[in-house]
């Protein structure tokens, strides 16, 4: 049964969508500009009633208009999410993807949304010299569609992060203490 739920790339990342933000529901549109396809609004709704077919999520309407969610009464919920966190990579890897297009860079720390630890003060971390803060905004604001929710964000150069990192600052224990996503490291240590 559970491979059905996972037979396809687009179910995949809906469920990886659901599981990232358990509470929340979703119209179909605000899916597809989430999945960063060019996947119809047909072929979404068809992966979404075979999802709810099987109980996996719930369907409800507010105004005329039908949202889905995640159903954690589903018998097979934790097993479900547990193989979806395994399929969450393509999730990852598009998101890094992004975000290595910036120029000096040295680390980049996915945490918070993306590993749901929605109580982290930061999703993503950066460290790096001169980083073009315009050009970083317009990828948070893509990353943004694909979340559905605001990205914070510390951006902090490499000798303010190795004094942080070596002071035990907080911020940088939060992210590094908890499980984190580690897009790119250039640094020595």
């Amino acid at each position: 049964m559970l491979e059905n739920l996972l037979n396809t790339k687009l179910k995949r990342k809906l469920l990886n969508i659901f599981f990232a933000f358990p509470r929340r529901g979703f119209y179909v549109n605000e899916l597809r500009a989430m999945t960063m396809t060019k996947i119809s609004s047909r072929s979404i709704s068809r992966a979404l009633r075979e999802l709810a077919r099987s109980d996996a999520i719930n369907v409800a309407s507010k105004r005329h208009k039908r949202y889905f969610r995640i159903n954690h009464h589903f018998h097979l919920f934790d097993e479900l999410k547990d193989l979806a966190h395994e399929s969450k990579q393509d999730f990852e890897d598009e998101v890094g993807k992004k975000l290595k297009t910036l120029d000096n860079l040295k680390l980049v720390i996915l945490c918070g949304i993306f590993t749901m630890q929605t109580h982290l003060p930061v999703d993503l971390l950066v460290v790096g010299e001169r980083v073009n803060r315009i050009k970083l905004q317009k990828i948070l604001a893509g990353i943004k569609k694909l979340v559905g929710q605001e990205i914070n964000y510390a951006i902090m150069g490499k000798q303010e992060y190795d004094y942080r990192r070596s002071m035990s600052d907080r911020l940088i224990r939060d992210v590094l203490d908890h499980p984190h996503i580690i897009v790119l490291n250039n640094l020595r240590s």
